[in-house]
């Protein structure tokens, strides 16, 4: 019944937002929510890392954009990267998910802050591999976001973290 107007039943995008603050507030996370511009959607201002509380969070990641448009950034569990091709100011993708924070399965590493345990396992590998071209971060991230993975690691994924490259 909010289709034409979604402005006829906003009590129950705040009911959505009181929800989120519910939670947050239950696990014990210090956030702010705040509402999107798509309406029953919502952003979460952590005002400390995320991993502190979310113990299985090895980083947070974003878009790496070339002219605009997302050519890397997060990752699905086949190497995908999510949201490929869009322009990061016109579009929220599919379902407005990629304005939306979300648990993902990797991260590109130029656009990453991650957890003490992340950064000194991406350290070790750089050590070994310092990555020169667009191939070598890609691969380096696809098999960081693994490595982690197989620890039982996940990412967060927040739009408002961008890398831009040439």
């Amino acid at each position: 019944s909010t289709a034409l107007n979604p402005k006829s039943k906003l009590y129950a995008y705040e009911s959505g937002r009181r929800a989120v603050e519910s939670y947050i507030s239950e696990a014990g996370i210090y956030a702010t929510v705040r509402d999107l511009p798509h309406m029953g959607f919502f952003y979460v201002d952590y005002e400390e890392p995320v991993w502190i509380k979310r113990y299985k969070v090895a980083g947070v990641g974003g878009r790496v954009l070339k002219n605009g448009k997302v050519i890397s950034g997060v990752r699905d569990k086949d190497g995908n990267i999510l949201y490929k091709g869009l322009h990061y100011r016109n579009s929220g993708g599919y379902l407005h998910r990629a304005a939306c924070q979300q648990t993902v399965y990797g991260v590109d590493i130029r656009a990453a802050e991650l957890s003490p345990k992340a950064q000194t396992i991406l350290d070790a590998m750089l050590k070994d591999a310092t990555p020169k071209s667009e191939e070598d971060y890609e691969s380096l991230s696809v098999e960081f976001s693994r490595k982690l993975s197989e620890d039982g690691y996940v990412f967060i994924y927040d739009p408002k973290l961008i890398t831009k490259v040439r």
